[in-house]
């Protein structure tokens, strides 16, 4: 155990419970019995220890962020709500929901504040003549820092505040995107594939609920993709009144950075091979803006290709 491992894995670890755990185990205590073995264990926990105290001083401790996914039953839990918001149609109304027949619901333990992130992808893997790009800048996210509704007020910017504080100019805040729609420029130029990218403070306390209202998911992966967590799953949802629905959906979350990539595409347009070999042509860049959002009026948001 060198000295880079111990900097890695204590990061995350209280000194305190370095310590605890050494009084319970008893190491140092007995040191006729333990002998070489015993001292050798306890000079490592109390190098530990040392490192944890000096990462926590020096501001180096990580948040071990991660996604989970769970397929919600109908006897679950009431553990959703819905409060509607101060000024709205549906002000006082409180709702308690388990989203029972729903095909996936997508958990992340993340800190609340968190950077503001956006994304870019390789004009040459967009640039098809079937296809019609439609972007969400970055430079729209932005300026929602100015609106009261959404944050708290010790969090409201101007546009030209959440400019300086990214880092960015207005001519930079429009090159990246916060969400990009591919439709077909065909017949009924439908959508075909959503490509977006969401924060910690928008994750944290928030479940993505994919097959609303009712609807099934197939989990094809669930794993490490280099710096990433992977999920890829395609979900039939039943929208009722005869509409049905095949999707592919990729997510990419990244645990150091609390982000989180999301590939959404109709079944019969896209492969996972391609998804991916999209995703490897997205650039994501973290701008300087740290926000929070606070409290929020629900713990759920409905997430596919065509709503979210």
């Amino acid at each position: 155990m060198n000295a880079y491992t111990l900097l890695h894995a204590m990061s995350g670890v209280r000194a305190e419970f370095v310590l605890e755990a050494r009084d319970f185990l008893g190491y140092g205590v007995e040191k006729a019995e333990t002998g070489r073995t015993g001292r050798r264990l306890w000079t490592t926990l109390l190098a530990a220890a040392i490192l944890a105290l000096l990462l926590a001083a020096c501001g180096y401790a990580v948040y071990i962020a991660a996604m989970s996914y769970r397929e919600p039953q109908p006897e679950d839990e009431k553990q959703y709500y819905y409060d509607g918001a101060e000024g709205s149609p549906n002000e006082g109304l409180h709702m308690d929901l388990n989203h029972g027949d729903c095909a996936l619901a997508v958990h992340f333990d993340t800190e609340e504040p968190g950077y503001c992130y956006a994304f870019r992808l390789d004009p040459s893997l967009a640039d098809r003549e079937d296809w019609e790009p439609l972007h969400l800048p970055l430079s729209e996210t932005l300026k929602t820092f100015s609106d009261k509704r959404y944050y708290p007020t010790d969090q409201v910017r101007s546009y030209e505040q959440a400019l300086r504080e990214a880092g960015l100019t207005r001519e930079e805040a429009e090159t990246w995107d916060y969400r990009l729609s591919i439709h077909e420029k065909e017949g009924e130029r439908r959508l075909i594939l959503m490509i977006e990218i969401a924060d910690a403070p928008e994750l944290h306390g928030t479940d993505l609920i994919f097959g609303w209202p009712e609807g099934t998911a197939e989990i094809l992966r669930d794993e490490s993709w280099g710096e990433y967590q992977r999920l890829e799953f395609v979900v039939d949802r039943d929208g009722g009144n005869g509409q049905r629905e095949l999707t592919k959906h990729l997510l990419l979350f990244h645990p150091e950075g609390q982000y989180l990539l999301l590939l959404h595409a109709a079944d019969d347009a896209f492969s996972f091979e391609e998804l991916e070999a999209l995703a490897e042509g997205i650039t994501v860049k973290q701008t300087g803006l740290r926000y929070s959002i606070g409290e929020k009026p629900m713990n759920w948001s409905i997430c596919g290709l065509a709503e979210g």
